[in-house]
């Protein structure tokens, strides 16, 4: 009987049924409007705590943000050839958290309750709705030197990160990866804009990146067994061939 293909199917499927780089827990949070299962802020209250992620599940990530100014929500509307692929739909960013007193100023918010050390895709949402053109400075620490950048904004598109959005794209195309801070936080500081007056946000997410996967013992035990078995049948197979 040919044992040696049933000994390695059953280490190939050890193999694949153990992950590695899966990608869990995407949490967005919309200021305004927010897409289906993301986080929605319609107010200047802070921190907001036990954030959910888009599967509905509540986490014990918090929130807290303030802005500069007075902080206001605008409403419009977003040209949908600049919203990425993803799931929820996230054309509900349609709204956008600014400085109403057009005073200047920072933007700044805070993930926390995150793991130490962990990697998280991080996002910045911005447009603005009066029309022009602007770029808006982003600072992200977390562990390790600030991550800083220039985002574009142009108006009523979907501005991400670095880039203005494409319908053609996966959302992920436009994450900048950070790990979190030793004692678990994500601190994003926007504006303000290259008017001077106000800074642009209508959306922030995270997603942790999970590291690979580590078989358990059990696992483990079920490999060197088979293992085993292979050293012991090609043993016996080259026994009998000598007889």
């Amino acid at each position: 009987m040919k044992r040696i293909p049933l000994l390695l199917t059953a280490l190939a499927l050890l193999l694949v049924g153990v992950p590695v780089g899966a990608r869990a827990d995407f949490l967005g949070v919309g200021f305004g409007n927010a897409p289906t299962n993301w986080n929605l802020i319609n107010s200047t209250a802070s921190p907001v705590t036990n954030l959910i992620d888009e599967a509905g599940n509540v986490t014990g990530v918090s929130l807290s943000f303030t802005g500069a100014g007075s902080p206001n929500f605008f409403p419009g509307t977003l040209d949908p050839n600049s919203i990425p692929m993803h799931t929820p739909n996230l054309s509900a960013l349609n709204e956008n958290f600014y400085n109403g007193a057009f005073s200047g100023g920072q933007f700044t918010a805070t993930f926390s309750g995150l793991a130490p050390g962990q990697s998280f895709d991080v996002y910045v949402f911005a447009t603005n709705f009066g029309g022009g053109t602007y770029s808006e400075p982003v600072t992200i620490t977390g562990s390790g030197a600030p991550l800083q950048f220039t985002l574009p904004i142009q108006s009523n598109e979907l501005n991400i990160n670095t880039a203005t959005g494409s319908s053609a794209n996966p959302l992920g195309d436009y994450a900048e990866v950070v790990q979190a801070s030793t004692t678990g936080t994500i601190t994003l500081t926007l504006g303000p804009n290259s008017s001077g007056v106000t800074y642009d946000v209508n959306g922030l997410a995270i997603e942790s990146l999970a590291p690979p996967a580590v078989p358990e013992p059990s696992t483990f035990a079920l490999l060197t067994l088979g293992l085993a078995g292979m050293a012991g049948y090609g043993w016996r197979r080259r026994k009998q061939t000598a007889a």
